[in-house]
């Protein structure tokens, strides 16, 4: 062969002997799996609340001189897993907001494990590779829509579980819980997918983490490992920072909570 006749086109690593998918209809089965990813990100919620709720009715009973009733105490262990999402809780004229770090860290965990079933666990894994001809193509391969289900229903299930602990002794400030509500499951799903490109187990997945990967530009790709290690670097800093905060005022905190005289549960309990 010379070199006038060699072909034009380079082969694409993403195309398949596949057919190339279809455009899917709103099918009982479709509906069904959309509805299992919005109950996926509820349970989430549920199970990330029962996980702070516990620890915290626990120490109330074990605490005799606690005068707050039950549904109190289940009110503040829901305003600790909003502060977890960097909410604002509103206790007697005063806002207070914390650090995402341990306990959301816990949340993101719950939600990965979560997200890698409603990601992965699909029956059209099991079918021939397609053929990656554009976004929408991508998006099908990726699980996008059981993703973005799976986003949402955590998002909706969050504020109405915060709307619940409204009614108690601090409020949540529902609007400050949005961007944490969304951003949980979201850096959930973006693990999966993250650690679907690492092992490389499912090759649906993978041949449309490639279209976008190659679709991306260079200096993003370039960037994205940098800012994540930076993200992570001042986070572990941040937690260290607070933690010898602790132990060089440990005597002072104690010397408050004696004077406080909260005995084994915290003042809003």
């Amino acid at each position: 062969m010379t070199v006038l006749q060699r072909p034009d086109t380079v082969p694409d690593p993403d195309r398949h002997d596949g057919p190339a998918p279809r455009p899917r209809g709103l099918t009982a089965g479709r509906v069904l799996g959309l509805l299992l990813s919005v109950l996926s990100g509820a349970a989430c919620v549920l199970l990330g609340a029962i996980a702070v709720a516990v620890p915290t009715v626990v120490t109330w009973v074990a605490d005799e001189r606690s005068t707050a009733s039950f549904w109190q105490t289940l009110g503040a262990s829901v305003d600790v897993w909003a502060l977890a999402h960097r909410a604002e809780v509103r206790a007697d004229g005063t806002d207070v907001v914390l650090a995402p770090l341990a306990l959301t860290f816990l949340l993101v965990g719950v939600c990965a494990y979560a997200a890698h079933q409603v990601v992965l666990a699909r029956t059209d894994l099991r079918a021939r590779v397609p053929r990656i001809g554009g976004w929408r193509a991508a998006w099908h391969a990726l699980g996008g829509d059981e993703a973005l289900a799976f986003v949402l229903g955590y998002a909706v299930a969050a504020l109405l579980l915060a709307h619940t602990a409204s009614f108690g002794l601090a409020p949540v400030w529902l609007p400050s819980l949005v961007p944490g509500a969304l951003l949980v499951p979201a850096l959930a799903v973006l693990w999966v997918w993250w650690a679907e490109h690492r092992r490389a187990d499912h090759p649906v997945v993978d041949a449309g983490l490639r279209w976008t990967t190659r679709r991306t530009p260079a200096s993003v790709r370039r960037a994205v490992a940098p800012a994540v290690e930076v993200v992570v670097g001042f986070t572990a800093v941040a937690f260290l920072m607070v933690l010898g905060l602790l132990l060089m005022r440990g005597d002072r905190v104690l010397a408050l909570y004696a004077a406080l005289d909260a005995g084994w549960v915290a003042p809003p309990c």
